[in-house]
């Protein structure tokens, strides 16, 4: 009795996303606060931000138009209203060179951030929420279109309201490691 021995092997290749060093530009930058150097470096000039939800509830959500409107969006509709406890964490990446609207390179990431209210706006309350941004660029530069941010605005208007918010990860399993022991915002 004769037998085959049959090998097969599989080529794995990562292919780069192409604006991946506009994304890695913008998360460094803006974790440690440098929304101005993050927006010249990484924004279109009239790059949009989409966040979700109803005012007075959620005192930064809307539409903004425009570098300019980002970066206040960032300096005063973020840090005016709390504190950053743990930088931006990518749980998860998803991403293609043209599969955004009109075949635009579109990245979507996933995180986990945390935040303490500002005691003026929320008596001081923590709150945690799963957050997916959902980036489009230009597809000659590379730098950043339009962002839409994915949350549960029920968390964010929870603590607005002074009252303590349910904390649930997006993905229980890989948001429990713990973020860096330090963050500074070094610069507005």
């Amino acid at each position: 009795m004769r037998w085959l021995l049959l090998s097969v092997s599989f080529i794995s290749i990562a292919i780069a996303f192409r604006c991946q060093e506009t994304i890695d530009t913008y998360n460094g930058l803006v974790n440690v606060g440098n929304f101005t150097g993050a927006a010249a470096l990484t924004f279109t000039e009239s790059v949009r931000y989409i966040i979700p939800g109803s005012r007075p509830d959620i005192p930064y959500s809307g539409i903004y138009e425009g570098r300019d409107q980002v970066v206040s969006l960032f300096v005063d509709g973020f840090l005016g209203h709390f504190t950053i406890v743990n930088p931006l964490f990518n749980i998860r990446q998803l991403s293609d060179d043209a599969n955004g609207p009109d075949g635009l390179p579109r990245l979507v990431d996933f995180n986990q951030e945390s935040f303490r209210i500002k005691t003026q706006f929320g008596g001081g309350k923590y709150f945690s929420v799963a957050v997916i941004h959902d980036f489009l660029f230009d597809p000659q530069s590379c730098l950043i279109e339009q962002m839409h941010l994915y949350h549960d605005p029920y968390v964010a208007a929870t603590g607005f309201a002074g009252h303590s918010p349910i904390n649930v990860p997006i993905m229980p399993g890989l948001a429990m490691i713990p973020p860096p022991n330090a963050f500074q915002v070094t610069s507005a």
